[in-house]
């Protein structure tokens, strides 16, 4: 499937992804520059604001457990240069950033859940999109800013 002829996507949504597809491309490739031999799979993500700014950020394979997600670090960027409200997150994989990065794990859904409740994410390939949801549909339960009382940062 052609990535301009996604089903249930208007033609502008679609212009969107594609330039966050290849933003969360280029950030696989950067994973490769900095790991060139990493045991898994590289992985970018990129983050798009509603204002259209793109921000990119590759997987660097750490010790595991202390190192950010793609998609953490692209929601993280996007945060501290823009207050702008993230609308999308888009993840790709491999070496060339064509492949499956999958979806998000469930610590990284708590970190969207947070920092992009809105946003929408997509994983998958050009072939095979998937995605399309926000966090919440894909964590269900999880404890968000929503469950504070804003005036005194209490649970509610």
């Amino acid at each position: 499937m052609s990535r301009s002829t996604r089903t249930g996507t208007s033609p502008a949504d679609s212009a969107v992804l594609d330039l966050c597809i290849d933003a969360a491309r280029r950030a696989c490739r950067e994973s490769l520059r900095h790991e060139p031999s990493a045991e898994r799979a590289p992985r970018g993500a990129a983050a798009r604001t509603r204002r259209g700014e793109i921000f990119e950020a590759p997987e660097l394979a750490l010790i595991a457990g202390v190192g950010g997600s793609a998609e953490q670090v692209a929601v993280w960027r996007a945060r501290l240069a823009s207050r702008s409200p993230i609308t999308h997150v888009v993840v790709r994989g491999g070496r060339t950033g064509r492949s499956d990065g999958g979806p998000p794990n469930a610590a990284t859904l708590q970190v969207l859940l947070e920092l992009a409740p809105r946003a929408l994410l997509y994983w998958g390939t050009d072939g095979t999109p998937r995605g399309g949801v926000r966090a919440a549909a894909l964590l269900p339960g999880a404890f968000s800013p929503a469950h504070l009382d804003g005036s005194r940062g209490k649970p509610a």
